[in-house]
């Protein structure tokens, strides 16, 4: 890892990549998509909707493969009425049965995607996350309705709010170098520098809440991607290991490995994570 902060790097991505707006069903989305038409494509699922994580990983693929990352809107109440929206705009750009890729929630929404449309992928790839079934989500269950924090949140200013949205970026940590660490502070410091991602984080806050209230997956579920999921989980993730092994024991025949480092491992040392991604998508 370089000295190089997160804010250097997206400067460079969006020095070369610009974002397009569009409107679907009054949901507005901004996205990024680059790549041949006729190559494979790879759309990416964002943890609360921090798409930026994927800047990297981005550049890695767009030579040989079509490739999306979006900011999702902040209209829909449900993650089933935020797919829908996703469902739409891949139509809309002809993507046709792509690899999947989700990190944290972005993996529970991407596991969702599965559920509900079967047909149109052809591969998994999750990192970081877990399943409905795993007592990091039957915990949600036990808090205070998601619309109460909601409001809590929208009357906090957001310089506070931010504040300790930045502060608990320490807790994500483990087995990071100084610099790595440096590097994961200056992705949070990155993000939440926009005032719009308190909206964004209010809005994602109610949708995380929203999945302790979908089914548990079977694995009869994931057929149509047996032999083409990777999970990749971060040794020491926030996540506890029998939540992880939860969401392999639901899925046929994953190939799964693990990696140094915390919850935000896969941006801090994306380079390790884009290795073996690229490994696992040349073999489908």
């Amino acid at each position: 890892m370089t000295s190089r902060t997160f804010s250097q790097d997206l400067k460079d991505f969006l020095s070369t990549h610009s974002y397009q707006e569009i409107t679907i069903k009054n949901a507005k989305f901004k996205y990024i998509l680059a790549g041949k038409q006729e190559n494979p494509s790879i759309v990416f699922l964002n943890g609360l909707n921090m798409q930026e994580a994927w800047i990297k990983y981005f550049e890695a693929f767009e030579t040989n493969y079509r490739v999306l990352m979006m900011e999702y809107p902040i209209t829909p109440k449900t993650n089933n009425e935020l797919l829908d929206l996703i469902a739409e705009l891949l139509k809309r750009l002809n993507i046709k049965k792509p690899i999947i890729i989700g990190a944290s929630d972005g993996g529970l929404l991407a596991q969702i995607y599965v559920r509900r449309f079967p047909d149109n992928i052809n591969g998994l790839i999750l990192i970081t996350t877990i399943t409905i079934d795993s007592s990091y989500v039957e915990d949600i269950k036990k808090e205070l309705p998601a619309s109460i924090y909601q409001i809590i949140f929208n009357i906090i200013p957001y310089s506070i709010l931010k504040k300790k949205l930045i502060g608990k970026v320490s807790t994500y940590f483990n087995d990071e170098t100084l610099s790595e660490q440096e590097y994961g502070k200056s992705f949070f410091e990155t993000i939440s520098s926009d005032n719009y991602y308190k909206k964004k984080f209010i809005h994602c806050f109610g949708l995380v809440n929203e999945m302790s209230k979908h089914e548990k997956f079977k694995t009869n579920e994931f057929e149509s991607v047996r032999n083409k999921i990777l999970v990749l989980h971060p040794e020491k993730d926030l996540f506890k290991k029998e939540d992880q092994d939860k969401l392999t024991m639901i899925l046929p025949d994953p190939d799964v490995r693990y990696i140094k480092g915390g919850h935000l491992s896969f941006v801090i040392c994306a380079n390790e994570y884009i290795k073996i991604i690229k490994s696992f998508i040349q073999s489908l």
